[in-house]
């Protein structure tokens, strides 16, 4: 699209240990308003073609521990002051020559996650001329955004190895892990989220999402925009058991998680509703009906009824609609009415 590309490499001993891919960051309107970035650099600071757009970042194992100075010399050479790398959603690197591909980098361990900023609905219609510019409230594929810039280089992040494991992907669960991993001066490097479902959003585009309540605190985009996938260590199961002695957590598949800091985010749990017995013909409310809240439904379940806790739950109804189309006849019950 003309927008120049440049190439770094580094060598050492007339070797190739490290090579880097920038261009000029084009999107500096979009960045500014859509995330926090000016939490980390004053844009009156810094001239336009001075933020670059980092593509591709590789440097050989050994030489690891240099890559802060990799950075800092990337920012020398190209004249850059800041330096941003997005990371977007699966779903959207598994297109062939997707524009949004990004080689995973070995320097993400070196670069800040920038939060999202929250969105004004702009009535568009109404404001005319006045509305923002086309820049700003242009729809594009939502992504996490990470930056560097030559003060942050200066900077180094008190690395914390405590075993840290969230049991829930509730919402309580993912603000509590957001909240870490947006730290920019801290850096954990064992967080673990014990989920039936794993992290939510990602199955953002499948038909099961629509199955769910929806989530007011976070939607796909926010899950797209904060990646946590990027910090966080996803073990897929069921907790069955705490051994609070020897600090592990039985997990379905007789898998044991072990935890220095357990923290305990279940969230919402829908269970099969316990018949009351009354007759139906008889119009009663919930006050004519003595429900006891602790009791619980022991029987067998029908075949046709459907908690939708997990997205196995969701998977099976949707495969029990399909296979029974046209031929089911009567009305369908849902409870809660979130749903």
């Amino acid at each position: 699209d003309g927008t120049p590309i440049q190439a770094i490499v580094a060598e050492v001993l007339q070797e190739i240990v490290g090579i880097a891919i920038i261009r000029n960051e084009e999107q500096i309107e979009y960045i500014r308003s859509h995330y926090n970035i000016e939490n980390f650099i004053y844009f009156d600071h810094h001239q336009r073609e001075e933020h670059g757009h980092l593509y591709h970042f590789a440097l050989n194992p050994i030489f690891h521990h240099y890559t802060r100075h990799f950075l800092k010399e990337i920012l020398r050479i190209t004249f850059k002051s800041c330096l941003y790398y997005p990371v977007y959603p699966r779903l959207l690197l598994k297109k062939v020559n997707s524009p949004y591909a990004h080689s995973l980098t070995s320097a993400l361990n070196y670069l800040i996650p920038v939060r999202r900023r929250r969105q004004v609905v702009y009535p568009l219609d109404q404001l005319a001329i006045n509305a923002p510019s086309k820049r700003i409230t242009q729809k594009k594929p939502k992504y996490a955004l990470n930056h560097i810039n030559r003060k942050l280089t200066l900077e180094p992040k008190v690395t914390i190895n405590s075993r840290i494991v969230v049991v829930g992907a509730s919402d309580v669960g993912i603000s509590f892990l957001e909240t870490l991993v947006f730290c920019p001066h801290l850096r954990f490097h064992n967080l673990t989220l014990i989920s039936t479902s794993g992290l939510p959003g990602s199955y953002s585009t499948s038909i099961h999402r629509k199955f769910k309540p929806t989530r007011y605190n976070y939607n796909n985009d926010d899950h797209a925009q904060i990646s946590l996938q990027t910090w966080v260590n996803v073990v897929t199961g069921k907790m069955i058991g705490i051994n609070r002695a020897s600090k592990y957590v039985l997990v379905t598949g007789d898998t044991k998680v072990p935890y220095e800091h357990l923290i305990l985010c279940t969230g919402l749990q829908y269970q099969v509703p316990c018949p009351t017995g009354v007759d139906i013909k008889d119009v009663l409310s919930n006050k004519d009906v003595a429900v006891d809240p602790d009791q619980q439904f022991t029987g067998k379940v029908p075949s046709n009824l459907f908690v939708l806790n997990s997205h196995d739950d969701c998977e099976n109804a949707l495969h029990w609609l399909k296979k029974h189309e046209g031929n089911v006849k009567g009305r369908a019950l849902i409870l809660p009415q979130v749903l």
